[in-house]
């Protein structure tokens, strides 16, 4: 990593010696201020120090380029002329006031897109590693799924923000969707025609298409496989079922005594405060997750989706009721994804649950305490005397008769006003079914996060043919996951919990780049009691990863951190399940609160879901829609911890660490103020369709107040890996510059300090203190370096950067 920090008058020699950095020289950066741009829309909204709003608009954002500014990649194709982005940015100003500026721009479309679809004779079926041991157990037929040969990827048009919502713009929403999914089915109605026939006539039983995944669902005769080989029309067959499929286990069971041996406060709703991961810095606003998304969703607060294997108990403990009736359910709804999409909705009695999937009662309590463990610390809520009628295994309950309230606040976790949706995807039938189907109906739903505390192995990649460490990916699951990307919803997933950071080991989803992964901190030491910055990664909540890339032809080993960051786990009064309090062995589990410790990565990963909710809360309260479009709100979340990283256990200026990924997970409230934490951000997207020189971005037009005591910059660049082997590489650069005329010009300016990171990760970090620069960071102009090395061909790429400044630095409390 490059590091550039000028004591004197800068000289033109820095902006040389950080371009030789990156690569470039003074051609390339002049070639790429030549590249045009001009305004489409400008929103100013200025917010006076007494509270008086002024807000000038120029120009206009009809609903095409909405939909254009919001997935740009997804129109960068022949027929479009224009590439748009788009920046939001809000800072404060010396009198008090706050100035908000949203922007879009367009430049022209200068090398469009086009698809790389397989050259005939150049076609092999490829097959996972899955399906041979699978064909070998089998009797005479195997269920698989096959993948169509350059089946395309179809993107159904985004709701735009309530305003630009007319009658007029919903009717055409509604019927623009309508027309992709015909066409969608339609296309892969026709293109598995030939195949049905195909395997009709080979004795095997065709089930059915799944248009939204570009597959096909059938029973094979065993004995035949290797005729699939031979076919043009598909190029990738997986089993239906996965015998590896898990989910992510609590570190101990309640009948454990050790989960008790520990003096140490580490309870749930003691890591809200400032001093650790400062969610109560939102809920001091009113953001608990209860903000109405109407430009996503109609359920009246914010959504997380929760994927479990097992169901989750939601009736005895109360902790999704709004108030201490318990009738007024969070739950907005319940789907079983046993077998195909669509999920059905789930409304049986636990006992016929417990018999239709062959479970036995002892299986009850394994099966229900993590989906409710999982549930709860994204959004179980007992603020409002919930639970007071009943004991939960409260061990001060009986001195009161009700719950004190420091319990109430010890036992609910981040996000108490939102709503939840249960999916369940099965151990038990077709798991790659399932579970696609699970993240599928998620992404129908438009929740704002889905949460996946679990972790599968598909047959690709390494370590004997299982999916660990591999971010190239093909399958059902993955492709669901992919569009639940593209429809802006924020995915959280585990490293896992092998237990040991020698190889990279994380496995899908959570390998998955598209996917925000979380390892688990451990919050059950006296040094990390005392001082948040002293908590370490929980080995056994964690993984390390690191995965090897192809990129541009050149192997790159370790370049893909896949760890996003480490939040806590091993946490007590975790709302969970326990049937052996119960005198019906198949009725409702009884639920309590678990004074012992609950943990794994399956912890922390609802931990950053529920944060990411009250920060989505804030951000839609404040009128900023752009943060339901794809990727924005994974860009604002890496900047949310505190660059430590375990490998030199020590916090860095740029780059991710392998283990800990951007740090210790820790929310900034986004209140742009001169007495508060973060007094300016900005998030800004941009596309490239092909490689070449660097883009130059100011984030603020004006220069830094004398309060500035840290600028950080994080980019995320979710290139779609379904079936790419050849993968993009873009450096970026955080420059601070002299400002002209007293104001921030790109690309003017002397350089005063820089920093860079310039390795292949697909996502980026680099960051200025005010130790780093003689005199602080006061006036001084902030100015980032995008350099897009390698776009892979027939594909665009999107990043989103959002950078914010600091009265104080990323690891102090709020």
């Amino acid at each position: 990593m490059f590091s550039f920090s000028c004591k004197e008058d800068p000289v033109d020699t820095s902006t040389e010696a950080l371009l030789q950095e990156l690569g470039l020289s003074l051609d390339d950066q002049a070639a790429a201020e030549e590249v045009p741009r001009e305004l489409v829309y400008r929103q100013i909204t200025t917010r006076g120090p007494a509270g008086e709003k002024v807000v000038e608009e120029e120009g206009a954002l009809n609903y095409d380029q909405f939909q254009r500014v919001a997935r740009p990649y997804a129109h960068a194709g022949e027929g479009e002329d224009w590439l748009y982005e788009e920046q939001a940015s809000s800072r404060a100003a010396e009198d008090g006031s706050i100035v908000d500026i949203y922007e879009v721009y367009r430049s022209p479309n200068m090398e469009p897109v086009t698809p790389q679809l397989t050259p005939d004779g150049e076609h092999e079926v490829r097959f996972s590693s899955l399906v041979a041991p699978l064909a070998e157990e089998a009797d005479e037929s195997i269920d698989l799924i096959a993948h169509l040969r350059d089946f395309p990827v179809f993107y159904e048009p985004l709701t735009p923000p309530p305003h630009m919502l007319s009658l007029e713009t919903a009717q055409r929403l509604s019927d623009d969707r309508k027309d992709v999914r015909q066409e969608r089915a339609g296309l892969a109605d026709a293109m598995s025609q030939s195949f049905q026939e195909h395997v009709e006539s080979a004795g095997g039983v065709f089930y059915s298409v799944i248009d939204w995944g570009g597959a096909v669902f059938f029973s094979y005769p065993v004995e035949k496989l290797d005729d699939l080989k031979d076919r043009d029309d598909i190029e990738f067959v997986e089993t239906a079922d996965d015998p590896t499929v898990k989910s992510q286990q609590s570190s101990c069971s309640a009948g454990d005594q050790s989960c008790y041996d520990t003096w140490f406060d580490n309870y749930l709703g003691r890591i809200r405060i400032d001093e650790r991961v400062g969610v109560e810095s939102y809920w001091d606003d009113g953001h608990t997750g209860g903000q109405s998304n109407s430009g996503r969703h109609s359920f009246g607060q914010m959504v997380a989706a929760v994927v479990e294997a097992g169901y989750f108990e939601d009736r005895e403990p109360c902790y999704l009721a709004d108030d201490d009736d318990c009738d007024n359910d969070r739950t907005i709804a319940q789907y079983d994804c046993h077998i195909i999409n669509p999920c059905s909705p789930f409304s049986c009695h636990y006992a016929q649950c417990i018999l239709q999937a062959a479970w036995g009662p002892d299986q009850l309590d394994e099966e229900t305490y993590h989906g409710t463990a999982v549930s709860s610390v994204i959004l179980g809520n007992y603020l409002d005397g919930q639970g007071n009628q009943e004991e939960l295994d409260d061990p001060h309950y009986e001195d009161h008769g009700w719950h004190t309230s420091q319990w109430e606040s010890d036992a609910t976790g981040m996000a108490p006003g939102a709503g939840l949706i249960f999916l369940q995807g099965r151990e038990i039938g077709y798991r790659t079914l399932s579970y696609s189907a699970a993240y599928n109906k998620a992404r129908e739903l438009n929740a704002d996060v889905l949460n996946m505390s679990h972790s599968y192995q598909t047959g690709e990649g390494q370590d004997g043919g299982k999916a660990v460490c591999d971010p190239v990916h093909s399958g059902l699951r993955q492709n669901a996951l992919a569009a639940a990307f593209d429809d802006g919803v924020f995915l959280v997933g585990t490293t896992g919990n092998v237990g040991e950071l020698n190889d990279c080991l994380i496995a899908q989803p959570g390998s998955v780049p598209r996917v925000f992964t979380v390892g688990g901190m451990n919050m059950g030491t006296f040094s990390c009691q005392t001082n948040y910055t002293n908590c370490g990664v929980h080995v056994g909540s964690s993984l390390r990863g690191g995965a090897d890339v192809d990129i541009n032809g050149v192997l790159r080993e370790g370049a893909y951190s896949l760890t996003d960051v480490t939040a806590p786990t091993r946490l007590r009064r975790v709302t969970t399940t326990d049937n052996t309090k119960t005198d019906d062995p198949l009725g409702p589990p009884t639920g309590y609160v678990h004074e012992g410790i609950t943990g794994g990565s399956s912890i922390a990963a609802p931990v950053v879901s529920g944060s990411a909710l009250v920060v989505k809360d804030y951000l839609i309260d404040d009128g900023r829609s752009w943060v339901n479009s794809p990727g924005r709100l994974h860009a604002v979340m890496l900047s949310m911890a505190d660059r430590w990283h375990y490998d030199t256990q020590d916090r860095e200026s740029s780059g991710a660490d392998s283990v800990s990924g951007m740090g210790r997970f820790k929310l900034r409230p986004m209140k742009a103020g001169l007495t508060e934490v973060m007094n300016r951000w900005s998030i800004r997207t941009r596309t490239f369709s092909s490689s070449g020189g660097l883009v130059a971005r100011s984030p603020w037009s004006s220069p830094l107040l004398s309060s500035a005591e840290m600028v950080k910059c994080t980019m995320n660049v979710p290139q779609d890996h379904r079936n790419s082997t050849d993968l993009a590489n873009l450096d970026f650069a955080l420059l601070l510059r002299q400002p002209v005329d007293g104001q921030c010009v790109e690309g003017y300016g002397g350089l005063i300090a820089a920093q860079t990171d310039v390795g292949y990760d697909t996502k980026r970090m680099a960051a200025i203190t005010a130790d780093d620069v003689n005199g602080g960071l006061g006036g001084a102009c902030v100015e980032y370096w995008i350099t897009p090395n390698h776009i892979p061909a027939g594909e665009s790429q999107m990043t989103n950067t959002f950078c914010y400044v600091g009265t104080i630095d990323d690891h102090e409390p709020n």
